[in-house]
Parts: structure tokens; sequence; C-alpha cells
């Protein structure tokens, strides 16, 4: 029922410990394509000596990023129902269960989320949930908050609905996955489980967010790619622009605190002109005029205020271990 698709660059030292969560799941019927994206380590080496499943499938390709082994993994996935999940990442043993119940309470659905736990490098842990939501599965508006809502191993998607897509932005280092999943929940139904089912572990040597580059940048190309696409669409989904307009204002409040000048230009000359155009239009003088500074930072304040009495979801983080 699901194929599973695992990129695979340079984990040789955690992609045990992923594949062997995969086939601890009580929900057995599923394959795993996993996409060996060109590594260097002996990676593939140690999968084939350890795992001996015929439900776990190689495919290697020429390093192009993990965009391209997402995207070609889809091609060679032979079941309708995806998940999705790093090298270094781990799934609990009733994520496909669970997830199953989902797909079948809402078939029409072409994106499934779930909550999950947060492992640090030292082994403690934390539950990622929201207080918005009880029920253990429920239609939602994705662009409440699509970076609580899903990450790139807590996330089930049907092909069909991939295909309505332009799949992963091959070349994005950083934040390609939340692009992708804006733009399916862009034309599909989105189903979150509050159920923590899956683990992200932070701090793993070789993560695409350990890449020392300055990462507004990567912030702003991710916001007008996606903006671009909801251009493209009927542009119905008016939540998107709230959260596009709290995500950027977030971003212009780390600079004022920080007294960044050369951030606040760079988003200000970088961030698609149309999509300025949304925001008041005196609101960008005042980011950029340091003697206004305070009142720029109790400007955002209250705009994020606003946004919180609007019910949008806040992500919550509670200590388990």
């Amino acid at each position: 029922m699901f194929s599973i698709v695992i990129p695979l660059y340079n984990k040789a030292h955690t992609i045990v410990n992923t594949l062997q969560s995969v086939l601890q799941q009580s929900f057995e019927a599923f394959e795993v394509i996993i996409v060996d994206d060109g590594s260097t380590d002996d990676g593939v080496q140690i999968i084939q000596n350890q795992f001996n499943d015929r439900r776990i499938r190689l495919v290697q390709q020429s390093n192009q990023g993990v965009s391209a082994a997402r995207n070609n993994g889809v091609a060679a996935a032979i079941h309708e129902h995806i998940a999705f999940l790093d090298g270094d990442d781990e799934l609990l043993p009733t994520y496909l269960e669970t997830m199953k119940t989902a797909v079948e309470s809402y078939p029409e659905a072409g994106m499934y989320c779930c909550a999950g736990i947060i492992r640090e490098n030292d082994g403690t842990e934390h539950l990622r949930y929201s207080n918005k939501f009880k029920h253990p599965f429920q239609v939602i508006d994705y662009f409440e908050n699509p970076y609580f809502f899903s990450t790139s191993s807590s996330t089930i998607i049907k092909k069909s609905s991939f295909e309505k897509t332009d799949g992963f932005p091959v070349g994005m280092k950083i934040n390609e996955d939340i692009v992708f999943f804006c733009s399916l929940a862009l034309v599909a139904t989105v189903v979150y489980c509050s159920v923590p089912l899956s683990v992200y572990v932070r701090g793993v040597e070789g993560q695409a967010t350990s890449v020392h580059k300055t990462i507004y940048t990567y912030m702003i190309d991710r916001t007008n790619r996606v903006f671009r696409i909801w251009k493209k669409t009927d542009r119905s989904i008016k939540c998107y622009l709230t959260f596009t307009k709290y995500d950027l204002r977030n971003e212009v409040l780390l600079f004022l605190k920080a007294k960044n000048y050369e951030g606040i230009h760079y988003l200000i000359t970088h961030v698609d002109k149309e999509l300025m155009n949304y925001f008041p239009a005196l609101e960008w003088r005042l980011y950029k005029n340091p003697p206004l500074r305070l009142a720029a930072i109790c400007y955002v304040y209250c705009t994020k205020l606003i946004w919180k009495l609007g019910n949008y979801p806040v992500t919550t983080y509670k200590k388990i271990k």
C-alpha cells in the first residue's frame, strides 16, 4: 500500500537506524526505495550487507541533490501512497498503521501530515504539537502554518497528486521540501494527524540545515518560489498571503533585533515585487529607517499578536525525555 522513499547521501552513520525503524513497522505492506544520490561513503555497502529484505529496492543516480533523489524515488514507486523519510530520521512503529487509517478515512486527500518528536544529538527529545488540534485526524488549511504541519519525514502524499505539481525543486539545498509541500497544498486536500509518529533527529553531521550560507537567502528563495506557484492558481487560498506576510515580518523582526540593516535591504530588494505590494505602502520604509527601529519592532509584534488572535496553530514543544 505504501512506497517509502529515502534519499541517501553520505548517511552511512545513520541509515541503519533509519531502515530498522521502517522494517519494525506494525503494518507491513510497503516497499522501501532508497535513492543513492552519488554517495562517497559506504552507506550502500552497509545496506547491502546488513539488510536482506525483498521490500528494499536501491536506485542509484549521480549526485543531483535531494530533490532529484526524491523525484526519482516517486517515479520508481509502485504504490499510490508515498511516504518520505530522510536517511537520518526514524519512524515510530505504528506510523504506517496509523496513517493508513488517515488515508482510509479521507481518501479524497492528497497529503497526510502528522505530529512528531524532535531528538537532539544529546538524546533529549521534545514532542512537537499544537493545542489547536485535539482530534486524531482532520482536514486542515495547510497555510495556517506550513512549518508546523509537515516535515520531509512526517508526510505521505498521493502519487497522482504529486503529478499535478512540478515535484521537489531541483537545485535547492534548504527548504525544498516546504516549497514542494506548499505547491501540493495548493492543489490537494491536506489531512493532519495529531498523533506523534515520526522522529526528526537534529544535529546530525551532513544535514542540509548545516550548510554554511546566509540562511535568509534560502528563506527568500523559498518565499518567491511558493508565491509564483500561488500566482498560477485561482488565488482563492487567502490564508497563504496571511501566513507569508507573517513569515516575512518574523524575518524582519530578527534583523531589527540584530540591527542587521544589510539583511533588511537584501530582503526588500530580493522579495518578489508583486508580493511586496500586498503589504501596507509605508511598512518597508519603517523597517529600513534606523531611527525608527523600536517603532518598527513594536509594529511587527502587533502584527504577530493579531496573527495569534486569529487562532492560527502555534508550534509547542514539550520535553518528553
